[in-house]
């Protein structure tokens, strides 16, 4: 007989065998799943967030003007009143808290700071949280300077079409921005770049504060 080749005999030894062995292991997985916690799995417990959390400080920035007679006095743009920029801050807030919700990696988002002064966001401590995200509503080039002072961590919120308009929406230009070309002048706003800033879309937003 060829070694390879089996007789009837050999055959119903090792079917039996193999058959024997099988029992065995539905057997002990049957017990082993009458061990398992009944709460092991529920499909409605929020997700695990491994590491530490990213601190994010939101900064309004905006302004209030005044009448003048006979002179320009205001500037354009949806955030002019303290009862604008109050409906801004809960905007904002809504937003952010969505977002903290949606998404994977841990966030500690911080009350919104409000502010029409740079002398005012200048004693900010900035240690107290990783990256701010200013929403540059109104206000002057140096009062946007200054809530974008730490540029290194630092992103630029702007609306067009997802809330009362921003005057940096059109203000903001390569004048205070680093783009990806050479050139001979500082931009005003130091690092921050073209990609560091986003318009009405918070889903960009998310993905920028993940990176």
């Amino acid at each position: 007989m060829c070694c390879h080749c089996l007789n009837r005999r050999e055959f119903i030894t090792l079917t039996s065998g193999a058959i024997a062995t099988l029992g065995m292991v539905r057997a002990a997985g049957a017990v082993g799943s009458n061990n398992w916690p009944s709460d092991r799995w529920d499909p409605d417990r929020p997700f695990l967030h491994p590491g530490k959390a990213l601190r994010v400080q939101p900064i309004l920035m905006y302004s209030t003007p005044q009448r003048r007679e006979k002179t320009s006095w205001k500037s354009w743009g949806g955030v002019q009143t303290e009862q604008a920029a109050n409906e801004e801050v809960a905007r904002i807030t809504g937003e952010l808290e969505t977002l903290q919700k949606e998404m994977v990696c841990p966030l500690d988002i911080r009350p919104v700071i409000k502010t029409k002064s740079p002398e005012q966001i200048q004693n900010l401590d900035r240690s107290q949280f990783d990256v701010a995200v200013v929403y540059p509503a109104t206000g002057s080039g140096t009062l946007l300077k200054a809530c974008c002072a730490g540029n290194d961590s630092t992103l630029i919120f702007l609306r067009h079409r997802s809330g009362p308009v921003y005057y940096w929406y059109e203000g903001l230009s390569v004048r205070y921005l680093s783009t990806d070309k050479e050139r001979e002048d500082d931009p005003a706003l130091g690092d921050i770049s073209v990609h560091d800033v986003v318009v009405d879309d918070t889903q960009e937003l998310a993905a920028k504060l993940r990176g």
